[in-house]
């Protein structure tokens, strides 16, 4: 197994950044999910809340690297508050999301479509020819050295409505949700832990400790 891909989003549910390096600490990627946007809307019933692409899918689209905090609010049309944390406490769940290629392909090919990753909003992505589709599902428990970094896998990430909408034009296709949770338990992705932090470069080795 080896590492295809690095992402990280700077802003919490707006567009994420390709990088071909990172480092990663004790809260994940370092500066992945760094900003949160916080409902500031006065009628709003989830003010105080985290905003994301949940409640405004139109977040999707707009670049989280180098965001205009003043500009997106006239975009989005929406009052907010910016919520800084580098411990990894603006994350949904656990510290790292690892998907792999070969299920994607698999489950694209069961759903008899093509289906972008980015819409699971992965940090790491594996490929390999010893790589079996979903066999990551199986790795709860188990640690993993990649670059000089050891991460644990935790547990399988059960999808909300994210995965339903396009990351370009935010067109939500919910179709793509009931089937992963009619075939897959609404599983895709493995969240993992950091438990030594370190680097990873894309092309790094992804193995078993």
């Amino acid at each position: 197994m080896r590492v295809e891909q690095l992402w990280r989003y700077p802003v919490k549910s707006l567009r994420g950044e390709r990088v071909t390096s990172a480092d990663f600490a004790a809260g994940g990627m370092v500066d992945d999910r760094r900003y949160a946007l916080i409902d500031e809307e006065p009628s709003s019933q989830r003010r105080g809340k985290v905003l994301s692409a949940r409640v405004l899918p139109a977040m999707l689209p707009i670049p989280g690297p180098g965001v205009d905090f003043d500009a997106l609010g006239a975009k989005l049309g929406r009052s907010f508050s910016v919520r800084e944390a580098t411990d990894g406490s603006n994350h949904d769940a656990r510290d790292v999301l690892v998907t792999c290629l070969p299920t994607l392909r698999a489950l694209s090919e069961e759903y008899g479509k093509e289906i972008d990753m980015r819409r699971f909003r992965p940090n790491i992505v594996l490929d390999g020819a010893d790589l079996e589709p979903f066999a990551e599902l199986r790795w709860p428990g188990s640690r993993f050295i990649v670059g000089s970094v050891v991460l644990e896998a935790i547990e399988p990430c059960e999808r909300c409505v994210l995965p339903t909408l396009d990351p370009d034009t935010s067109v939500a296709e919910p179709a793509l949700l009931r089937f992963l949770t009619e075939r897959h338990g609404q599983d895709f992705g493995m969240y993992c832990g950091v438990i030594t932090p370190g680097a990873v470069t894309e092309g790094d080795a992804f193995r078993k400790t």
